[in-house]
């Protein structure tokens, strides 16, 4: 079974730091395999940006990215 992890900062329209530091906070809590589900309302473009990060660093894959009603939900994969 894949253990899953939920972050939601969908109640927050500005964070202290990058989101990135969040994001990687909870990965470092899962084992490789692992899934974190992010949940904000910050720009998606903003976002991905900061994915970028993660992903060129190899910690985390991005599994998936949809944004509905200004939430935008991202679920990475820990390597």
């Amino acid at each position: 079974m894949v253990e899953e992890r939920v972050l939601d900062l969908s109640g927050e329209t500005a964070l202290c730091g990058d989101i990135s530091m969040h994001i990687l906070e909870e990965l470092d809590k899962l084992p490789p395999g692992g899934r974190l589900i992010v949940k904000t309302r910050l720009p998606r473009e903003d976002v991905e940006e900061s994915l970028n990060l993660l992903k060129e660093s190899g910690i985390a894959e991005v599994v998936e990215i949809n944004t509905t009603d200004g939430v935008t939900v991202i679920v990475l994969k820990k390597r």
